[in-house]
């Protein structure tokens, strides 16, 4: 048997049978799963003689990288067992065949930032003069598709809800400070804070709200 290559998915399979008792059926297939076995029962007289070109259609291109084999069967009346025969196509595999899969997106899909820890040291700060004038704030934030911003958001005895941004100071960490002087915040008080993070998908994550106390003079 030998094969030749035609248009799309067809190939024309060329056949040579020859049995004295006759041949029963025979059957065309491809070995690799593609589809379009053509399948050929005779009734007596039996022919002994088979010569001819099958046109012989895939239903399916392979997603497989790999060679193509079509596969002939054959039986006769005088064998219980059927007889085998295979061949190549051209190549190892005709033109237009094979189509490699779609490559999986293998991309996460987005979740919320996560604030792993967020503190604030030292927890008091007072009136300028006394040395604890200023307080740095710190978060810990990691996100699977890339943060927006990190932002502290901080409240003085109920007033209205400030913010400031954060800055990259590490792979995952960010920070920012408050002072009672420079940033002129009114003393004595209580700063209620808490961290938001924003990543590249809009997605928000903020933290558990804590309080920085103000004092307006020195601890003693």
């Amino acid at each position: 048997m030998g094969v030749d290559c035609g248009t799309g998915l067809t190939l024309y399979v060329h056949i040579r049978i020859t049995s004295e008792s006759g041949i029963s059926s025979y059957s065309v297939w491809p070995t690799w799963g593609g589809g379009g076995q053509i399948d050929q029962t005779f009734s007596p007289p039996l022919p002994t003689f088979i010569d001819e070109i099958i046109v012989h259609t895939h239903d399916i291109l392979d997603p497989v990288d790999r060679q193509h084999e079509v596969g002939l069967k054959v039986t006769t009346p005088d064998s219980s067992q059927p007889i085998f025969a295979y061949a190549l196509e051209p190549g190892g595999r005709c033109p237009g065949h094979y189509q490699a899969p779609t490559p999986t997106d293998t991309t996460p899909p987005p979740e919320p930032p996560v604030i792993e820890s967020a503190s604030a040291d030292p927890s008091s700060i007072t009136f300028p003069g006394c040395g604890l004038s200023q307080t740095t704030f710190t978060a810990v934030v990691i996100d699977n598709q890339g943060l927006a911003s990190v932002t502290l958001r901080y409240q003085i005895n109920n007033g209205p809800l400030l913010e400031r941004p954060m800055v990259q100071t590490g792979n995952s960490t960010y920070q920012t400070t408050l002072d009672t002087e420079k940033d002129a915040l009114p003393v004595p008080g209580d700063l209620l804070w808490f961290v938001e993070a924003r990543d590249t998908s809009d997605l928000l994550a903020t933290s558990d709200k804590q309080t920085v106390f103000l004092y307006d003079g020195c601890p003693r």
